[in-house]
């Protein structure tokens, strides 16, 4: 959803991205849409939630955002984005600030949860996804007043993001690579 005018990316590096994205999933996941996934399953929801933070790894580590050790790589992730920018100024004027923070955000959960007693060692890294979790609402609040699509839509998207609530993000990816059971019935008929 474009809910921030002028703000497309690099058709060619977007076109890269969605290429890598699509390889990690195949060699993490197999075929797009092998399996249905079901909202109401908590265990294989938990399953998805798993594959798709191996599948935001395996794209980190292909841009090599991500370095062996799981630590975020700064120049890396800026290099990557001003190549997605592309042209939009005032993007490339706010994204060393933004990976900034974002970098600052993901380090200071690790540290809360290291400190509680709940960080899984084992698996797949959370830090690229709660890294780019940030990095959407830092660009999704960012977008200058003047370049704001006011439509029912993007203004309740807003409300809910200025509350700090970001369930949504990401949930079209769920759809793209886990067919609901409602879409095979449909295809049944």
């Amino acid at each position: 959803m474009q809910c921030c005018k002028g703000g497309n990316v690099n058709g060619d590096q977007l076109e890269l991205f969605k290429s890598v994205k699509k390889q990690c999933i195949t060699d993490l996941k197999g075929e797009p849409a092998d399996d249905a996934f079901d909202p109401f399953d908590c265990e294989k929801m938990q399953q998805v939630k798993e594959q798709m933070i191996c599948i935001t790894e395996c794209v980190a580590k292909r841009f090599q955002s991500l370095d062996e050790h799981g630590e975020l790589q700064r120049e890396a992730i800026l290099k990557g984005l001003r190549e997605q920018i592309g042209t939009v100024q005032w993007k490339l004027d706010a994204i060393e600030g933004y990976v900034d923070t974002c970098l600052a955000e993901v380090k200071e959960k690790r540290e809360q949860k290291q400190k509680a007693g709940e960080l899984k060692e084992e698996g797949c890294s959370r830090a690229p996804l709660a890294f780019h979790s940030c990095m959407w609402r830092q660009f999704w609040n960012g977008c200058p007043a003047d370049l704001r699509v006011d439509s029912p839509k993007c203004n309740k998207l807003r409300e809910r993001v200025a509350n700090g609530d970001t369930r949504f993000f990401g949930k079209h990816f769920l759809h793209k690579y886990y067919p609901s059971p409602r879409d095979e019935e449909k295809i049944e008929k």
